[in-house]
């Protein structure tokens, strides 16, 4: 099988500024509907760093473990582990929170900038489809 090669010496469909295949799939030429937008990106963001947060947890537990090997456990360094706990956990749920309503807003777009993209076409770019054409499946 042979490819075709165009008059300039380019693949047919490579993506260029004078192939016209690229105006046909984005219309306007900055505008990606794949692009990825603010909130999109800062709740990914906040996500990875609830991740690294989540992961803080496991330290805490090695620390009441070394204390508890050592036997350097008392009621002040309890106060102190359980107090860093809780302070984890409330900017893992204000961080989580926050980058989720992100996430999910920036995607909307995302979703919306897509669907925007797909709807606008020229009318002469569909091919007619009559319905009502199908044979019915036989069994034998």
């Amino acid at each position: 099988m042979q490819t075709e090669v165009n008059p300039n010496g380019k693949a047919p469909f490579m993506e260029t500024e004078e192939n016209p295949m690229r105006k046909m799939r984005f219309p306007q030429t900055e505008a990606n509907p794949m692009r990825k937008n603010k909130n999109f990106r800062i709740g990914l963001m906040l996500n990875v760093m609830e991740g690294i947060l989540s992961g803080s947890n496991f330290m805490l537990l090695y620390a009441v473990m070394q204390a508890l090997w050592s036997g350097m456990l008392d009621m002040g360094r309890i106060y102190v582990l359980a107090g860093s706990l809780a302070a984890i956990f409330v900017m893992r749920l204000v961080i989580y929170s926050t980058g989720y309503v992100r996430s999910q807003i920036g995607g909307a777009e995302v979703s919306r900038q897509i669907r925007l993209f797909l709807g606008d076409k020229p009318a002469d770019s569909f091919i007619p489809v009559f319905t009502g054409q199908v044979e019915p499946i036989s069994i034998r």
